[in-house]
């Protein structure tokens, strides 16, 4: 997949199984209405260092990146 340029949020994030959609609720109910900016249309992305679906412990590690602009 070819990811596009531009200003992109990123946002550090670790936690277990099951945490990780409410987190992403978090970014995108609360802090992009408040941040000055607006999610762009092309596709977020996310790297991971420690996948949760395929660690034992079940915890994860990464760093999710959200397409931005300003209004």
């Amino acid at each position: 997949m070819r990811i596009p340029g531009g200003l992109h949020a990123a946002f550090d994030l670790t936690g277990v199984y099951g945490e990780l959609l409410p987190y992403l609720s978090k970014i995108l109910d609360h802090w992009l209405p408040s941040s000055g900016f607006r999610a762009k249309t092309t596709p977020a992305f996310t790297h991971y260092r420690n996948n949760h679906f395929l660690a034992p412990d079940e915890r994860f590690d990464l760093t999710f990146y959200l397409p931005i602009s300003l209004w």
